[in-house]
């Protein structure tokens, strides 16, 4: 298969296509946070570009296959998160404008609720985790995941409590639920499963 896995370089990566694989983590929530795919990649491509932000290029590991990006996943351990949560806001006002940025703000009031928003010193949070399409069922997504695991012995995320498949997936790489939460809204049900990774749970700590 030929992958290898580093952190994202500006300088030889594609930032088109990584901000089109933050796009497709999760259609619905990047939809209520940024619109739709032409209005929502070129602003992703900004954050990007940027320090000290939820998809900062500081922050992204890559799958690469012959040169191309075919998975990412973004996240930081809770020194990091904290200084995240401390500067984003006026990075997000940066890229995104007044309007979209309160817009943005509110429904990560929302999403606060949902996901755990709380990251331990020695804890990593996996903020973003997505494998192009045409890459699935590969092995590309859990050897991003062993890229952690050999760092940290903790490690948690959130999954869309409709994302059946990303549940199954994060079991199958020894992640437990801890908690979650659901809401139905207009007849549709909105919700989230908080998992955690310990080390001390999976002996091999290699997913």
């Amino acid at each position: 298969m030929g992958i290898t896995i580093g952190p994202f370089d500006l300088k030889t990566d594609d930032l088109d296509r990584t901000a089109w694989l933050f796009y497709v983590t999760d259609l619905g929530i990047m939809r209520m946070f940024f619109g739709k795919e032409k209005q929502a990649v070129p602003l992703l491509k900004k954050l990007i570009l940027l320090n000290y932000n939820h998809f900062s290029h500081n922050y992204i590991i890559c799958a690469r296959q012959n040169g191309e990006i075919v998975g990412i996943l973004a996240g930081f351990d809770g020194k990091m998160n904290r200084l995240v949560e401390r500067e984003c806001g006026q990075e997000y006002f940066r890229s995104l404008g007044l309007l979209k940025a309160l817009r943005a703000g509110l429904v990560a009031l929302f999403m606060q609720w949902l996901f755990k928003n709380s990251v331990a010193d020695d804890e990593f949070y996996v903020n973003n985790l997505c494998v192009a399409p045409g890459n699935r069922n590969l092995g590309v997504g859990a050897m991003l995941l062993g890229e952690i695991f050999r760092k940290y012995d903790k490690v948690s995320l959130g999954v869309n409590a409709n994302n059946h498949r990303g549940l199954k997936f994060y079991e199958r790489n020894g992640f437990k639920v801890e908690s979650g939460h659901k809401i139905n809204i207009l007849g549709k049900t909105l919700g989230a499963y908080n998992m955690m990774w310990n080390r001390k749970d999976n002996c091999c700590g290699s997913g």
